[in-house]
């Protein structure tokens, strides 16, 4: 029979930005919402996500580390006794033996077709994992699948010690959150169940709606924090005895080099040495802290600091007495560490850390900060430490809750960041993760992939790992990991020691640490990633402003898009999604043979992508084999995608990611249709959440060889926003169009440009306002260029590599020796003095002259030692001519 019916559905929203004062905690459930029956208790959140208690000394209504929100609209769902409890909702039948204890036959799960989908205690053979606490101590083969982590003593491989947790998503369709015998909160004080044996799940029944899942657990769970923009960009840190004039000559390196910089983070020699931990700036080589942070946020850097809080607050400290006051106790003595008390914990961020931020009542609710930004908490020293009697309370959870939330909770604007290991569920809440001092291998490098884009299954997406080379030096493993690090949620700099102590006197010397310290070529690799890094910010904050809202991390699995297509799998786990629009599928071998080349093996997912490193449209599923050079790294872009980028200021490297964006550049591929999108704000503060954000839109069509634009403003400006800006759209494989073609409306005119760089045109909206409302169309028509021009741009690279190879040994370079590969070779360069109405010309010959190059390089004469250059000069060929479009022979028309 019926007897519960509620009409409210959970509303996920019309629009992402909604605007939240934080985390909700609403620890009781909507009375509609619950079930009784006896001991257990049945709360329906979403018609996919159910609470189960059997609790026989009472049910738990507080706020856990986990979850913080069961206040939530009741979904539809029936209620019936006959005899078994059964409730019902759109996605499954839940069916209880009423007066029981859960066991695997009195609590069962249906799917909507009545096929029994899960029971109490089952074992989830097909979970896709989560994530642990650190790669600390050569932790980067380690499963992630928990019930493997088992050692007793050894506490990198134990799954308590890790916090190691499930994913919220399975290929069985249904996945688990134990909550059970975790500690409550109130406020900042947490405090032990009074019922430990009680049981308390959360089950997931989302099927293969991968997102759904992640979206539901941040109505329970909170959402994931958006951080400041500048922890986006480019970090630097060192374990390193840094002073005052080293700190400064290393920053002004970063500036001469043009190089991208927007934090410096002071590991822990910034204070007295000797302990681990410490609160106070050591005097002799920091002679006045104030003077070097004015010097350096002059430059528009932000700061943090490393500190061990397990050493507690020694009486030494600058900032005992104030401590001292706020604690309570003291008595001029060293004081223990105490993360189980709230007191404690709170009068550390107020009295010791509030100081070094230099946050005087006046700044912190308006002005900038003068001190650091960002506390690095690099607790490691046991999860059980000073948590008393406190059951399953962990030390990594307390601080990172407790520092992050300490601004807030003070009632000022700037964003608390905090860089820390992980503390299990609930964790996303709190940015950054920081996973250890991992080792600097080849194998090392290989996991961070999966590792990063797995712990999005929990909601954990903002991991920022130490990018350094490995000792030897290895300048390969540097530029890959630099690779690497620039299409990852953080990019972050940092040597934990591998660049000093016994390798300085040792042959095979130490780790290259600093940016420059790399060969020529190596190092503008390297540079170029960083710089695209900070030319990717609008498109890395929207897609971490998109992740705060939905749970979606930044840096995801391919399952999550293609949850039917096996490969999407355990095959492809070397590759993710980055952002909204792009997938990163990084090179992390070596290398090998005379050709010096490297072996990938690049999934292709089903539809249309727009191939970056090659420049041209590929079709999916399927896997493609690659041979890559130390300069290229596959990168796809959806085809309806419109990526946003900054235009790199070269006198101004320092500080981009603080300042709000000027131009924008969109680069698109041209499908039918496509979008993309721009979230801003200040960057800094939580003024967003009362409103003040802007969200650009850009929308295009093409139908007809004609392709319109529109760009579209919302929201409200906020503080510092730029009042107009230009907007670059780029256009690839499509001849320059006539400017009486050009469309202009509202005021508003568009001019275009040759862009060779991507075969094809560039429109200028000049002086676009951004005041919310703003709407702007452009339109063109176009002259395609795909027939001879898909290719071209990974072709005519790997041409100039192979002629470079031999140029660098003087292998004959005569016309009858090589003129096709010349010719070849400078065939994009000539895009540049050709009229756009001749470069069809350009691209054909360039095919026919890259079609006998193969045979002049073969043909050549060359000593044994130079053999190896003719090897890598034909194999970086055959991956040319792989890219040649068919058709092309002969043909110089426009095709459309």
């Amino acid at each position: 029979s019926l007897l519960h019916r509620v009409g409210a559905k959970v509303a996920l929203g019309t629009s992402l930005v909604v605007a939240s004062l934080g985390v909700s905690e609403n620890g009781a459930a909507h009375p509609d919402s619950t079930v009784v029956a006896g001991d257990a208790r049945f709360t329906v959140l979403t018609d996919r996500l159910v609470r189960c208690e059997f609790a026989p000394s009472g049910f738990t209504d507080e706020p856990t580390y986990a979850v913080v929100n069961r206040e939530l609209p009741p979904p539809d769902f029936n209620v019936s006794h006959s005899p078994n409890l059964t409730i019902k909702t759109r996605a499954f039948s839940l069916q209880y033996k009423q007066g029981q204890p859960f066991t695997e036959s009195s609590l069962r799960v249906y799917d909507r077709e009545g096929v029994d989908w899960w029971h109490y205690s089952q074992n989830d053979a097909g979970n896709l994992f989560g994530t642990i606490r650190t790669l600390d101590g050569n932790m980067e083969d380690t499963d992630l699948n928990c019930s493997l982590l088992t050692n007793p003593t050894d506490q990198r491989f134990n799954a308590t010690e890790q916090h190691c947790v499930p994913g919220l998503i399975s290929r069985k369709g249904w996945a688990v959150l134990n909550d059970t015998a975790m500690p409550v909160w109130k406020g900042q004080q947490p405090m032990q169940r009074g019922d430990l044996k009680s049981v308390d799940i959360y089950l997931f029944l989302h099927g293969s709606d991968y997102k759904a899942a992640l979206r539901d657990y941040t109505l329970i769970a909170g959402k994931p924090a958006l951080p400041p923009r500048y922890s986006l960009g480019v970090m630097f840190t060192r374990w390193y005895d840094f002073d005052d004039e080293m700190v400064r000559d290393t920053v002004a390196k970063f500036e001469e080099r043009s190089y991208p910089l927007d934090a410096f983070i002071f590991d822990m020699n910034w204070h007295y040495h000797g302990p681990w931990g410490g609160y106070s700036w050591t005097k002799p080589e920091f002679p006045s802290p104030e003077g070097l942070m004015a010097w350096m946020r002059k430059r528009g850097l932000r700061m943090g600091a490393n500190i061990h809080d397990c050493d507690g607050v020694r009486a030494s400290e600058d900032h005992y007495k104030d401590f001292e006051a706020a604690f309570g106790a003291g008595d001029g003595k060293d004081v223990a560490f105490q993360p189980a008390n709230a007191s404690y914990v709170q009068a550390v961020g107020d009295a010791i850390l509030a100081p070094l931020e230099r946050c005087d009542e006046a700044v912190c609710k308006g002005g900038s900060r003068e001190g650091f930004n960002l506390w690095w908490i690099d607790y490691q020293q046991g999860e059980e430490n000073g948590v008393g009697s406190i059951k399953n309370l962990n030390p990594t959870a307390v601080l990172n809750k407790a520092t992050y939330e300490a601004r807030a909770r003070r009632g000022e604007s700037e964003r608390g960041l905090i860089l820390s290991r992980w503390p299990g569920f609930g964790g996303h809440r709190y940015a950054l993760g920081f996973s250890g001092d991992q080792s600097h291998t080849w194998k090392g490098l290989q996991f961070l992939p999966y590792f990063t884009a797995t712990a999005a299954n929990v909601g954990f997406g903002f991991w920022s790992h130490d990018i350094v080379g490995g000792a030897g030096p290895d300048a390969e493993l540097k530029t890959r990991w630099i690779q690497l690090g620039a299409y990852m949620p953080v990019m972050r700099f940092h040597d934990k020691g591998e660049g000093t102590g016994p390798c300085a006197d040792d042959l095979a010397g130490c780790s290259r640490i600093l940016p420059w310290d790399s060969p020529p070529r190596n190092y503008e690799l390297e540079r170029r990633a960083a710089v695209e890094r900070t030319e990717l910010l609008p498109f890395i904050y929207t897609a971490a402003w998109h992740a705060s809202e939905t749970g979606e991390s930044m840096v995801r699995p391919m399952y999550y898009d293609f949850p039917e297509e096996e490969d999407a799998y355990e095959r492809s786990s070397h590759q993710y999604f980055f952002g909204l629009g792009l997938l990163a599928s990084p090179v992390t071998s070596k290398v090998y043979g005379n050709a010096s080349l490297a072996d990938h093996n690049l999934w292709i997912p089903p539809g249309s992508w727009w191939d970056v490193l090659e420049g041209r449209f590929v079709h999916g599923p399927k896997f493609m084999p690659l041979r890559l050079d130390l300069s290229e790294r596959p990168l796809l872009m959806r085809a309806d995608a419109a990526i946003p980028r900054l235009e790199f200021d070269r006198t101004q490297p320092l500080g981009t990611a603080e300042k709000a964006f000027g131009t924008l550049r969109w680069d698109v591929a041209l499908q039918d249709a496509g979008s993309g999108q721009v979230y801003e704000d200040d960057g800094r503060t939580n003024a967003r959440l009362s409103g003040d954000w802007l969200l650009t839109t850009l929308t295009y069509s093409v139908s007809d060889q004609s392709l319109t634009i529109n760009l579209e403003v919302s929201g409200r400006q906020y503080a510092g926003c730029p009042a107009v800006r230009d907007h670059l759209i780029r256009i690839p494989l499509s001849l320059l169009p006539r400017l009486s073609t050009i469309a202009r409306l509202d005021g508003f005119e568009a001019t275009v440009e040759a862009d060779p760089g991507v075969v094809g045109f560039r429109a200028r909206l000049r002086d676009v306002p951004t005041e919310p409302g703003t709407k702007v169309e452009v339109s063109f028509q176009l002259s395609d260029l795909r027939r001879c021009g898909q290719g071209f741009l990974g072709a005519s690279r790997r041409v100039q590599l192979a002629k470079q190879e031999l140029d660098e040994a003087n292998i004959d370079y005569t016309e009858k020796g090589r003129g096709n590969l010349q010719a070849a070779a400078s065939a994009a360069a000539a895009l540049h003095y050709k009229k756009a109405s001749e470069w069809a010309e350009v691209l054909t010959k360039f095919w026919s002259d890259l079609e006998a190059a193969p045979q002049e390089v073969s043909s050549l004469k060359m000593t044994n030692r130079e053999e190896h250059r003719r090897e890598r000069a034909l194999a970086l060929l055959a991956e040319a001519l792989r890219l040649k479009p068919e058709g092309c022979e002969g043909s110089q028309e426009l095709v459309i």
